[in-house]
Parts: structure tokens; C-alpha cells; sequence
């Protein structure tokens, strides 16, 4: 047999990393100018290149030995060192995607047949001693923080980060340092609530696991060149480039994948308005639960859904309630809490800035530090994980968040807000905590305070366009109905006399909901139950609204207490009716009121339902 294999790969060198020069793995020699092979056919040898050098230095799995992968070595043409942990589950692939990955990364690939099935066969074959636990998201992983091109902390085995797609790498680049990004970026943002908060949002996520807290989002909405998507770079500067910015225009299995690359990271979203209004409520409370559908493979058998923990930053100039109503859907108020509101102009005649520190107009600021970006990013989510990863800081550090957080909420929480105000609040607390902890690691050069600030700035911004601290649900309960009425009481409502008989000169009513009448110059509403549940409380619970309605007054109740009372009409004899007050389209309650009688808690699902339809 011709081709005599010269060196073998010893266990030290495996285990270590350190790769010699030359080595031998079964049939293949590697070496610095390629991987070749020696292929033996009818005792007759010969030796083929498959390709520049790739080294196989680790195996890599799961913790629970599965997953299982390879850690490749290369060098592209510039002399440039890269590393890619690539599942095994690839080689199975019929597509050859690795290959298109590999050619990308620099790797110089044989393009013969024989080459190509080499390549896959040397692979295969690389068995090297050292192993990796093999981490398949970025965030924290067995007691490491976990990115794309670097791992924070210490485990009792070395984790690699292991991907199909290696050019998700270069999302999470470094540029600059972080002195350079205090400097250029960190700096001009004092005194500017939105860009305060920006980058606070960007440092927040790693303690979303630490603190047990839920996902969330913040959504900039505003008009177009006030300079919502410099909110977006400045967040996304913490952890890489503007390529770590994506859009919503994709579909919920995209932003699943998206979402689970993003994994104790901020997720900043782009442009919500060129997503349909359908595909955003579903999305909103897709990120907010951080976990993906559940589905099958091609046996039947249940896939593990994907599972992250991410803050969003997202901008649009219309929002989610904007979007949805177009799409005739109903917003929730778990959908707008999961996904809170922020006016993205600050009022000052500067878009989204309140002070552009000399500069010649806002339009120049924003540039400016959107060019900063470019050549500044990528240190201060790494400088702040490698200490919150210290088991000798991490508990310390922890309980200062939470007392941090707990004092935002006790200082601007207004009294009497409900529980949704309340959570909103704990979700700003927690990103001002975070940029208060990063002023006292010296990551951030803000004098204490600032991120307390700019995030109050915020809160209230959202307090603002929700109309106030009350309950929501209420607030929207009312409102749908009163809608309803304004649109359709005179076109929909028959007319009906004081003697309780109608008018024959009244025009006929076409596709009639009830009727109305007039005393006093005020208007009563007599509503058809099948109209009142399937289209007056259309996407509401009806059962909700009814006891709304009834607490405030606003719908009768019969001697027995039940929300119907009977009533004779024209034609039809005695039915029963909702009877909506005339009070609730002539002396509205306002907002203010509404909050003031708030005492149950937010969340309709919590609610008792005193009145069934």
C-alpha cells in the first residue's frame, strides 16, 4: 500500500488545542498548505487535495451528550485565524451547506467530485481527544455568558458556541474600545432621555436570567426622520454593529430564529410598519413568552420548542395598536405591555434628542453618532458580563439591581396606578438598574443618576399615550362601545316615542340593533343581545365588558341584578334588552375618573366575571 501515513495526532495535542504541524487522520495528511488525501485503488495509491487547512480540534455536545459537533480551525487567504463549532447534523445534510459555509469563511475547497466527498469522509473520520460542551444560543450556559466569538466566565469544561450558520458570528463583532465607545458614544448621549434609555436597554438583558424577570420590549414610535433608528444603533453598539439590527418585515418562524440568536441579548426590530398587523400582535406576544411554536418532525414526534430570554428595541412609526386595528383586529393590553410605547420625539424640537451638545442641527447629531457606531462598538455587553459571570461579584451585584429596580418603582409610580403600570415600571427599573450598576463599574460616563432619569423620561412618555395609570382593559372596554354607538346610533337604532310606539314616518332601519330614545335631549340605547355579544363586544370578553358597564352605571340591571332588562317594542312584543344609560354618551367619564375607581387587578383573564352573556 503506497502513501505511508507519517505522523498521528497525539491526545496531548488534542486536548490542548495546539495543532502541529503536520498530522495524519486515517487516509488524510494535513498540513500547512491543505488537507489531502491518499486514495487506494487496485493496490495502487495516489494523493488528491481536498482542500486548504482545516483542523478539527474538538468535539463538541451538550451537556446531556447530545448535540454532538466539531470545532474547525481555519486560516483564510488574508493569514486571518477563524473558528467555527459545526453540528454534526450537517454532514448529513444533502444541500452541502457547511461547504457554503466553509467557501465563506475563506476556505478553499477542491471543486472535483472526489474532492467533495473527501472532505465530508475527513470530517467524519477526525476523532481528536479534546472535547467542549457545546452551547447552541449566546447567553448564560453552564455557569459561562456565552457569545457568538467569545465566552465570559469559568465552567468545569471549555463551552464553544455552536451554530449551522457561522456567518451569524460577524453579527457580534468588536471595533474600537471601550474607552473609544465611552468617548464617542457613551458621552453625547447625557442629557437625552431616549438615547439614555437606548443604551440601557442594550445592557439590561443578561439579568433578565440572574433576576428571574420576563421578556419585554420598548417600541420608539414616531414620525420618520426624527431618529428612531439611531436609538436602535446606540443599543445595538453594546454588543456588535448595526448588522445586529433587524426588521420586522419576517415571518414568525424567522423571528423565532432570530429571536433564539438574540438570547440575553438585545433584539433591536426596525420598521414595525412594514409588518402586517396580524403578524405583530402574534409576534408580540411570541418574544414576550420567549418560546417558539411547538412542532413536529418529519416522524410525528414533538420538536423541543425554541426557548429565549431578550429584551426588545424596536421603533415604527405606527404601533401595534396602529397596525392591528388596520388588520381588524382588537389589541390586547397584554400584547401593548409586553410591548410598551415610547413617544420617540422628546419635545424639544430636536426629534428624539433633548440636547444635541452644540451641534450644528439634530440631523448632524444623529449622524455623527451613527457614524460613532460604525467604529465604536461591541465592548460595553462584554466588559459588563465578564463581571456580572464573577461568582465573587455576581450575588452583590444582583441584589443592587433589585434594590435599584424597587426604588424606581417606589419613586415614579404614581399612587393609585394598577398592577399593568406597575409592571411596565419594574421593567423600566430594571433597565435604569442596569445602567446604574454600569455607571459604578465605570462601563458607562455618566455621573450617578442619568439612567434613572432618562428612563423616568420614558416611563412617563408611555403613561402619556396609554392616558393615564388606570386599568386598561376598562378604559378599552368603554371605549369599544362607545365607538360602536357613535358610528352606527342613528343608522342601526330605530327611533322609538315616549308612548313606546314608533313613528311610521321614521325612515325603515336596515340591519337594525336595537333602538333608541330621546328624552330630555339625551339618548337611551335599547341593544339586541346577539348584536351587543357578536358585534358590539367583537374580540372582547362580553361578559367583562357587561360587568364594566354595569359598575359604572352605565347598563341596567333588572330587579334580579342580571344585565337585561324586558322591554316592549313595536312588532315584536316584550324582549329582553341591554339598556344603555343615557349618561354614557352625554357625561362621559373621563380617563382621571376611570383610574380614581380602579381597585381590581389589570389583567382580564384575573378578573371574577360577575355577568355572563
Amino acid at each position: 500500500m503506497g502513501g505511508c501515513l507519517k505522523k498521528q495526532l497525539t491526545a496531548e495535542q488534542t486536548v490542548t488545542g495546539q495543532m502541529p504541524e503536520e498530522y495524519d487522520v486515517e487516509n488524510f495528511h494535513v498540513k500547512p498548505s491543505g488537507v489531502y488525501q491518499t486514495i487506494v485503488t487496485d493496490e495502487k495509491s495516489r494523493i488528491i487535495r481536498i482542500s486548504s487547512r482545516i483542523d478539527v480540534a474538538a468535539l463538541t455536545r451538550d451537556p446531556d451528550s447530545s448535540n454532538w459537533g466539531m470545532e474547525l480551525h481555519v486560516i483564510d487567504p488574508d493569514k486571518v485565524t477563524k473558528t467555527w463549532a459545526l453540528p454534526k447534523e450537517l454532514l448529513a445534510s444533502t444541500g452541502d451547506s457547511y461547504r457554503a459555509s466553509l467557501l465563506r469563511m475563506g476556505v478553499m475547497l477542491e471543486p472535483s467530485k472526489q474532492a467533495k466527498d473527501g472532505l465530508a469522509a475527513y470530517l467524519a473520520a477526525a476523532m481528536p481527544e479534546a472535547r467542549a460542551l457545546s452551547a447552541k444560543q449566546p447567553g448564560w450556559f453552564n455557569g459561562t455568558f456565552v457569545l457568538p466569538n467569545g465566552v465570559y466566565g469559568q465552567s468545569n469544561e471549555r463551552v464553544a458556541f455552536q451554530t449551522t450558520d457561522p456567518d451569524e458570528i460577524k453579527r457580534f463583532s468588536q471595533k474600537g474600545s471601550l474607552e473609544s465607545w465611552k468617548d464617542n458614544i457613551a458621552s453625547p448621549c447625557r442629557g437625552n432621555s431616549r438615547a439614555v434609555a437606548s443604551i440601557c436597554m442594550g445592557l439590561a438583558p443578561p439579568l433578565l436570567a440572574l433576576l428571574g424577570e420576563d421578556n419585554g420590549g420598548f417600541h420608539f414610535r414616531g414620525n420618520s426622520s426624527i431618529g428612531k433608528s439611531v436609538c436602535l444603533a446606540l443599543g445595538s453598539s453594546v454588543w456588535g454593529s448595526n448588522s445586529l439590527i433587524r426588521t420586522w418585515n419576517m415571518t414568525c418562524n424567522g423571528l423565532e430564529g432570530v429571536a433564539t440568536m438574540h438570547n440575553d441579548i438585545l433584539l433591536p426590530l426596525d420598521e414595525m410598519g412594514q409588518a402586517s398587523g396580524k403578524d405583530v400582535g402574534a409576534a408580540a406576544y411570541m418574544l414576550g413568552n420567549g418560546q417558539g411554536k411547538g412542532r413536529a418532525n418529519k416522524d410525528g414526534d414533538a420538536k423541543n420548542a425554541k426557548r429565549w430570554r431578550t429584551i426588545v428595541l424596536s421603533s415604527g412609526e405606527k404601533s401595534i395598536s396602529d397596525l392591528m386595528a388596520e388588520a381588524g383586529q382588537n389589541v390586547m393590553a397584554g400584547q401593548e405591555v409586553r410591548m410598551v410605547e415610547i413617544d420617540a420625539d422628546a419635545g424639544c424640537n430636536f426629534g428624539v434628542f433633548e440636547n444635541i451638545h452644540g451641534a450644528k442641527s439634530s440631523q448632524v447629531f444623529a449622524e455623527t453618532l451613527k457614524r460613532a457606531v460604525i467604529d465604536h462598538h461591541g465592548h460595553a455587553g462584554r466588559a459588563f458580563v465578564e463581571v456580572l459571570a464573577d461568582p465573587t461579584y455576581q450575588y452583590g451585584l444582583v441584589e443592587k439591581v433589585k434594590m435599584l429596580i424597587q426604588r424606581f418603582v417606589d419613586k415614579y409610580v404614581p399612587a393609585g396606578a394598577t398592577g399593568q403600570v406597575g409592571r411596565v415600571a419594574n421593567r423600566f427599573g430594571l433597565i435604569a438598574a442596569a445602567g446604574e450598576i454600569c455607571i459604578e463599574l465605570g462601563i458607562l460616563s455618566w455621573p450617578e443618576g442619568e439612567a434613572f432619569d432618562g428612563c423616568a423620561v420614558c416611563f412617563n412618555s408611555w403613561i402619556n399615550l396609554r392616558g393615564g395609570i388606570g386599568n386598561q382593559e376598562e378604559a378599552k372596554a368603554i371605549a369599544q362601545v362607545r365607538r360602536f354607538i357613535e358610528q352606527h346610533g342613528e343608522s342601526r337604532f330605530s327611533p322609538k316615542t315616549e308612548t313606546g310606539i314608533e313613528s311610521l314616518l321614521d325612515p325603515k332601519t336596515n340591519n337594525r340593533a336595537g333602538f333608541r330614545s330621546v328624552e330630555n335631549g339625551k339618548t337611551e340605547y335599547y341593544i339586541f343581545p346577539e348584536v351587543y355579544k357578536n358585534e358590539i363586544c367583537r374580540g372582547q370578553n362580553a361578559s367583562y365588558v357587561t360587568t364594566v358597564l354595569v359598575e359604572k352605571g352605565f347598563l341596567s340591571v333588572d330587579k334580579k341584578g342580571t344585565p337585561q332588562i324586558e322591554k316592549r317594542f313595536l312588532g315584536m312584543g316584550k324582549i329582553r334588552v341591554y339598556h344603555l344609560k343615557a349618561e354614557f354618551m352625554h357625561d362621559r367619564v373621563s380617563q382621571e375618573e376611570i383610574d380614581e375607581t380602579v381597585v381590581r387587578q389589570p389583567e382580564v383573564a384575573t378578573k371574577p366575571v360577575k355577568y355572563s352573556v
